[in-house]
């Protein structure tokens, strides 16, 4: 398997029976066709993955995990910038759950554990758990949360808020809700309120654009939706529990 366009930078570490690789990706980047003896589970941290299959596509932003079980062949394209996809190759015969948590990481528990996973691999930083349990709150998902199938309208709800990042009081009323009844249905549908979803689309945004560039942090502030740095980093350290600087290096192969 010979990747093509390129060289791909990579850092690597053991962990008690999971192998762990970050790996940064140039953009326009093709694995042809292959497939592992090991389940993977991706975590993109910048740029774009796309994965084909004989059966389907599917696009992985910034900040979003995909579980790929062994023997299954794909084929990936990097694009939208330089990828960055921290990869944990679990041994044996390991099979992730039905409903293995692939999707977008909103939630804190899931997000706080790539980032000890990272500490890991940049300071070889001993996890607070044992590796297995922080591999079962990566696959649960929304840690353990079983959402309900949203509508149409908190649907829309969801990309007026990751898109736009929209008032909650103002999404309120075009939707003909209280903002109460709007919080309590955002959560069942999705685990997470819709101020800490708005809140955690801004922090997903900056931390991909950290991964491309050495923009100054006021830039990446602003073209993330936030009102100014120091804005940017007590959100980053809310949900992240690192600042933007930290998190930069962290990221570095």
């Amino acid at each position: 398997m010979a990747p093509v366009a390129g060289t791909i930078e990579e850092r690597a570490s053991g962990l008690e029976g999971l192998s762990l690789r970050l790996r940064a990706y140039p953009s326009g980047t093709v694995q042809p066709d292959h497939a592992h003896d090991q389940t993977i589970l991706n975590i993109v941290l910048s740029g774009a993955l796309r994965e084909s299959t004989e059966v389907a596509d599917r696009t992985l932003p910034p900040w979003s995990l995909y579980v790929r079980p062994r023997g299954i062949t794909h084929r990936n394209h990097y694009g939208n910038g330089i990828t960055r996809v921290l990869s944990i190759a679990v041994p044996g015969e390991w099979r992730p759950p039905r409903h293995d948590g692939s999707g977008s990481l909103s939630d804190l528990a899931r997000v706080r554990t790539v980032i000890a996973l990272l500490r890991h691999l940049r300071h070889d930083e001993k996890l607070a758990v044992a590796p297995s349990s922080a591999l079962e709150t990566l696959v649960l998902s929304r840690s353990g949360h079983s959402p309900e199938r949203p509508g149409r309208r908190l649907a829309e709800a969801e990309r007026a808020l990751g898109l736009h990042g929209a008032r909650i009081g103002e999404l309120a009323r075009a939707m003909a809700m209280h903002r109460v009844s709007l919080r309590r249905s955002f959560r069942r549908s999705y685990g997470i309120t819709p101020s800490a979803y708005r809140r955690w689309c801004r922090v997903r945004a900056a931390a991909g654009r950290l991964g491309q560039d050495s923009d100054p942090l006021s830039r990446v502030a602003l073209e993330a939706g936030f009102a100014d740095q120091s804005h940017m980093c007590r959100d980053f350290r809310r949900v992240l529990g690192v600042t933007p600087s930290e998190y930069r290096r962290l990221i570095e192969v």
